[in-house]
């Protein structure tokens, strides 16, 4: 069966075109109803990934609800470099490398950041891949916030960014082999 159906077309060269049979209609609702179900099940993969977040778990701060008011201490320590922040007479001050008044904004990031930080997942628990994501010995940022008494209030080791994700890093904490995704 051609397409070309005019006798003009058909002597200035133009091609033979076989038509193919068209679908049925029994096809076309069928890929339709696929189609939906796809889009469905996304929705409800997004929703539930969703839903874990936030309903994941804390990784640092257990008891959220007076932390800033106790913190008097935060120390930052990676390879090279050490940071010590110290609250005086209500206000923050930094203490090492140098000594001065610090910003409070910035102080309270870090102990906001802290607070909300949350395990989204369990990656390992070998130590040879912890060295990997930077979380090894002697590797990472360990960070620790102390109240007045000295008495340890969160503690973490954060290593390497998970790759293609910004909002996320690998963390351990101090002590323990488990290494977690986690965002805050």
């Amino acid at each position: 069966r051609a397409l070309v159906s005019s006798p003009s077309l058909a002597r200035h060269g133009a091609a033979r075109v076989s038509s193919s049979p068209s679908m049925s209609s029994k096809a076309i609702k069928t890929l339709w109803v696929c189609a939906v179900v796809l889009a469905v099940c996304v929705g409800v993969y997004k929703a539930g990934i969703r839903l874990y977040r936030e309903n994941a778990r804390p990784l640092v701060v257990r008891k959220a609800r007076d932390f800033y008011d106790k913190a008097a201490s935060i120390d930052i320590k990676r390879p090279g470099q050490e940071i010590e922040l110290r609250k005086q007479d209500g206000r923050w001050s930094l203490q090492k490398p140098k000594e001065y008044a610090a910003r409070e904004k910035g102080v309270d990031d870090i102990l906001m950041n802290l607070r909300d930080c949350k395990v989204l997942d369990v990656v390992t628990n070998r130590k040879e891949k912890a060295v990997e994501l930077d979380l090894g010995p002697g590797a990472g940022v360990v960070i620790e916030v102390k109240d007045m008494g000295g008495a340890v209030l969160a503690s973490v080791v954060l290593g390497k960014q998970v790759s293609g994700r910004w909002d996320q890093v690998y963390a351990m904490l101090p002590g323990k082999e488990s290494v977690y995704t986690v965002s805050g």
